[in-house]
């Protein structure tokens, strides 16, 4: 198991960010092509991805003509292809159909924002909403699939944003739950949730945020919320990602410590998550 502090994505993360968007667009190319290449764990940069896989990207720029200082844009990619158009495709792109329905609205409302901002008194002051999100497919076996979403942004903060959301599929274009990952839950999630804790006490004097900040060289505290229900899907039990090599943890600076920080993460290694009981299936 090997943990640390991924602060590298924040710089990255910032760039991407940055991008301008004037157009909707939706396109395919190389998997590399556009994607975020800086990744927050080893096992994440490492992985199998699976074959044959396109980026599909969809942006647009919302302006005001009675006030042109203020902007709205939104870039979200995401992959297709991930199983020639099957279950995991729709599943897949059903999630980042989401992103952009809720950046539309977003971006429908924004207007109320800027009455103050663009009073003749501000002129100087430009009020504009960057949001990106960008995507990297994972293949753990032949019957499991997973994505890391990216999603950075700049609002006008002292800060700008960034953070990760997690999905993972069967084949059959359901999610991956963590009863369906430990088949046998009361014997395996303590035994993962002990490998969570020390792995984050590893650099750290607490368990992160997430997880209830409860200290670290006191023993291993109780079973935290997020691992309690054992139909959410794994984003909700900690942004998990399921690959080739194992799980992986991954907390956002604000779940995680701080902006400071960065995002953190455990990477947990299959054969470590077998002998806790995992589903031999979901790397077979």
């Amino acid at each position: 198991m090997r943990t640390a502090n991924a602060t590298g994505v924040q710089a990255s993360l910032a760039v991407i960010a940055s991008a301008v968007a004037f157009c909707v667009f939706f396109g395919a190319g190389p998997l590399f092509a556009q994607w975020a290449t800086e990744l927050p764990t080893p096992f994440s940069i490492n992985a199998a991805r699976p074959d044959g896989v396109s980026e599909a990207r969809v942006k647009d720029r919302y302006m005001w003509p009675s006030c042109p200082k203020g902007r709205f844009d939104y870039d979200v990619s995401y992959p297709r292809g991930m199983d020639n158009g099957g279950p995991v495709d729709v599943a897949v792109t059903a999630v980042a159909q989401g992103y952009i329905a809720s950046f539309k609205e977003e971006g429908d409302s924004w207007y109320t924002t800027l009455i103050r901002d663009c009073d003749p008194e501000f002129s100087a002051y430009v009020l504009t909403s960057t949001n990106r999100i960008s995507a990297s497919p994972y293949k753990a076996s032949s019957g499991v699939y997973s994505v890391l979403f990216s999603k950075s942004g700049e609002t006008g903060g002292a800060h700008g944003y960034f953070g990760f959301e997690t999905v993972n599929f069967f084949s059959d274009g359901l999610p991956v739950s963590l009863r369906r990952l430990f088949p046998d839950p009361q014997r395996s999630l303590p035994r993962l949730w002990s490998a969570i804790f020390a792995g984050f006490c590893r650099d750290h004097g607490t368990a992160p945020h997430f997880y209830g900040n409860h200290p670290c060289g006191r023993g291993v505290p109780p079973l935290p919320d997020p691992l309690r229900n054992l139909s959410s899907g794994l984003d909700a039990a900690g942004h998990m990602l399921l690959t080739s090599l194992g799980l992986s943890v991954i907390m956002g600076p604000y779940e995680g410590y701080s902006f400071g920080e960065g995002a953190q993460y455990v990477d947990i290694p299959r054969d470590e998550l077998l002998s806790m009981g995992a589903s031999p299936a979901v790397w077979r």
